[in-house]
């Protein structure tokens, strides 16, 4: 502070870029006194379009100016530029920042003037600097500057002003939306239509605040006449047979792709696929309602209207099992009469008792009726399609199949109703997932048939 004009700058003594990290348009001088000379150049060609400087001062071997004096605190004070103005900051609770005679409290910017006078220890004290601002040098900022190459980009910058408008309060809403929809992507939690249904309901709301997406000037000419589409025709005849054997899923109902090419060779499509359960009387099952606690990683959310599927299934299973399951134990008569127990467990936990020969004794013994027995079959297809996969190999690397199983299916229930026939994987599976290894479909058909005879 106590130098009356900036030292020339082509003395030789100037120091580039001190401090770390360094900075292009950052120079240091040394100087007789206590403090160091220190210049920064505001638009220089590398900087005027980076974010505002900041100088700290301190002990630190890091600090734009480095000050040896043990009084001085590592990180002392910081001086930095926002939109137009520079402001001083104290970072130290040790030892406080003077802006001529008044102390400034810590982490509270202070405006700067050109010609303030600030120290770093209580005045009058050598350690103190002045301060030499002028407004041109706000020149890369401003958008009508004459001089050339001024930043065209001012909202790049956070200290910088911006003259783009604020933004809705709706567009605001609009971004986090979009970050919750991408997080539940990443979880598996959010399927194709979802995304579809996501990007319209983005696009509505650019167009009602004027975003439109349009092409770059010249990067499209007029539009190209194209030839009308052509006429189907006949398919040759092997190929005809090969299309005339393909079979659509249960429950879809639509035309084949190719059922007038088909029509025209001769053939009729056939018959779409039959089920394991019988479509059950009532409501069909609206695939693609999703419950808001039906979400949950691994896509083995259930949806609204598979329930009755679901049952269906349920109920046919344990119909088959439910033969199997009764015991019954019964006991011969006594001099003193006779009396049996029969204890019967089925799998909707019925119990039945029967009497033998002769008077009764101590009389029947029954079991109280349980809850169902659920198949060992519908527990482990319970489960999600992540913890399925990571758990039919030690290697796991089955787990690449994981987006493209979730994408066709709803759960591991539904995998077993359209294509596992006592325990045997039809390969029509391989070709929806897209398996090709051999080792990969093995693994895949020795879990069902393993599930199947436990």
């Amino acid at each position: 502070a106590g130098q009356e004009r900036p030292s020339d700058f082509d003395d030789g003594a100037w120091i580039e870029k001190p401090g770390f990290p360094p900075s292009d348009g950052t120079w240091l001088h040394p100087t007789l006194g206590a403090l160091p000379e220190f210049e920064f150049e505001e638009g220089h060609d590398k900087t005027k379009n980076e974010p505002p400087y900041r100088l700290v001062i301190g002990t630190h071997a890091d600090a734009q100016i480095r000050v040896d004096n043990p009084q001085i605190p590592r990180r002392h004070c910081m001086v930095f530029k926002e939109g137009r103005d520079w402001f001083l900051e104290s970072l130290s609770a040790a030892e406080g920042i003077w802006l001529g005679d008044r102390c400034l409290e810590r982490g509270l910017p202070e405006q700067l003037k050109s010609g303030d006078i600030f120290s770093l220890l209580r005045p009058p004290t050598l350690y103190a600097y002045r301060i030499w601002l002028e407004d041109a040098d706000n020149w890369y900022i401003d958008l009508n500057s004459d001089k050339d190459f001024a930043n065209k980009w001012p909202s790049k910058m956070p200290g910088h002003a911006s003259e783009a408008p604020p933004a809705p309060e709706e567009l605001k809403r609009l971004a986090w939306q979009t970050d919750q929809m991408r997080r539940r992507s990443e979880e598996d939690q959010v399927r194709v239509a979802d995304w579809a249904a996501f990007s319209q309901y983005v696009k509505r709301h650019y167009h009602k605040y004027g975003i439109f997406a349009k092409p770059w000037a010249g990067s499209v000419g007029p539009p190209v006449e194209r030839p009308p589409p052509l006429a189907p025709r006949a398919f040759p005849e092997w190929i005809a047979a090969l299309a005339a054997e393909e079979r659509m899923l249960p429950y879809i109902e639509r035309e084949y792709p190719f059922q007038d090419q088909l029509e025209l060779s001769g053939h009729s499509p056939a018959k779409p696929l039959t089920p394991r359960a019988t479509l059950p009387r009532g409501p069909a099952s609206a695939w693609g309602e999703a419950r808001q606690e039906g979400f949950r990683s691994g896509g083995a959310g259930v949806m609204v209207g598979d329930t009755t599927l679901l049952e269906a299934a349920v109920g046919r299973t344990l119909a088959d099992h439910g033969g199997s399951s009764a015991a019954a134990v019964g006991s011969g008569g006594d001099s003193g009469g006779s009396g049996s127990a029969c204890i019967a467990d089925t799998v909707a936990g019925a119990a039945a008792s029967g009497l033998g020969s002769g008077s009764v004794g101590s009389g029947a013994l029954r079991r109280k009726p349980e809850a169902a027995v659920v198949a060992p079959m519908l527990v482990a297809y319970s489960v999600s399609f992540r913890d399925w996969l990571m758990s039919m190999e030690d290697s796991q690397f089955l787990i690449c199949y994981h987006d493209r199983i979730t994408a066709q299916f709803d759960s591991l229930d539904q995998v077993a109703d359209l294509y596992v026939r006592a325990g045997v994987l039809d390969d029509r599976f391989f070709d929806v997932v897209g398996v090709k290894k051999l080792g990969h479909k093995r693994a895949f058909q020795k879990w069902f048939k393993d599930v199947n005879d436990v």
